[in-house]
């Protein structure tokens, strides 16, 4: 034990672990933490509590919890959040990463053979509600139609704000619907391939495994987080790219209906990101994203 004290390295890592494990019990029993850091489960839903400089310090540990730490490469989540907008997210609003997300983002995407889903889609924090800071003081935000475009409009970076290109009978039904428990979405940066100028039913045939037609406001988050960490278009206007969703009004198709037409998510241009419905025909502007939600 004297042996591993004199580590210069291994000091500051026992302080930050011992504070870390101290903060989250509270003022409860340490061993029930010390017991959830064995195991996969455990250690990933206290992964999720940490923070950044937390994370970056316990991924270099070699057990289960340091394991669980190592998020992956390219991870939209807590961090990205409150870099790219003046926001903070409560460590008990982040649920835990699945103990096998790894192995999933190393799987071939079935879509594109050759490539891997890390590759291929994005995976993304999708918080149920973050603390706004403004001038004037903060406040809590619902990330439902309204709330995520008003983060838009406020993103760090000032040339990267922007906000929808849409209508009001459709932002008046969006605004209806319940926002989403927080969760982990997974969810293809590009159409899937030959999904344009097809029928809803036609496209839908088009996805595989876990993956299903994306909610429209998991269609606009992954834009909107795009646009303000890259300044990328994702579903841009060159060539005119939407995904149907589940919600009628999307250009990814969605799963929500706008009366009877599909709502599609798409056209983004730095004017703004295009929320509307599909007319009920196809066309090649209309093609189908998929997303794992977790």
């Amino acid at each position: 034990m004297d042996a591993w004290l004199e580590r210069s390295d291994f000091v500051p890592k026992f302080v930050m672990l011992l504070g870390f494990v101290n903060r989250v019990a509270g003022s409860g029993d340490l061993e029930p933490i010390i017991d959830q850091m064995q195991t996969p489960e455990g250690a990933a839903r206290l992964a999720a509590k940490c923070t950044p400089k937390e994370i970056e310090v316990f991924a270099t540990l070699k057990t289960e919890f340091g394991k669980a730490c190592q998020i992956p490469l390219g991870t939209f989540g807590k961090a990205e959040w409150e870099k790219n907008f003046p926001v903070t997210i409560k460590d008990e609003d982040v649920p835990p990463l699945p103990s096998n997300i790894h192995a999933i983002l190393e799987q071939e995407d079935l879509c594109e053979p050759g490539k891997q889903l890390k590759d291929t889609c994005q995976l993304f924090l999708r918080p149920e509600k973050v603390t706004l800071h403004e001038e004037g003081g903060d406040k809590e935000v619902k990330l439902g139609f309204d709330g995520v475009e008003e983060l838009a409009k406020k993103a760090t970076n000032e040339g990267r704000r922007t906000k929808y290109d849409t209508f009001g009978g459709l932002r008046d039904q969006m605004n209806k619907m319940s926002v989403e428990a927080s969760g982990w979405v997974l969810m293809r940066k590009e159409l899937i391939s030959n999904s344009r100028d097809k029928s809803f039913a036609d496209q839908q045939k088009l996805l595989k495994g876990s993956f299903e037609v994306p909610k429209t406001m998991d269609a606009i988050l992954l834009n909107i987080i795009t646009y303000a960490s890259e300044g990328r278009c994702l579903y841009g206007r060159e060539p005119w790219t939407l995904t149907r969703c589940r919600e009628p009004w999307t250009l990814t198709r969605c799963q929500e209906r706008y009366s009877t037409p599909q709502v599609v998510v798409g056209g983004f241009a730095p004017a703004g990101l295009g929320v509307s419905y599909d007319g009920s025909f196809d066309s090649d502007f209309y093609g189908l994203s998929g997303a794992w939600k977790f």
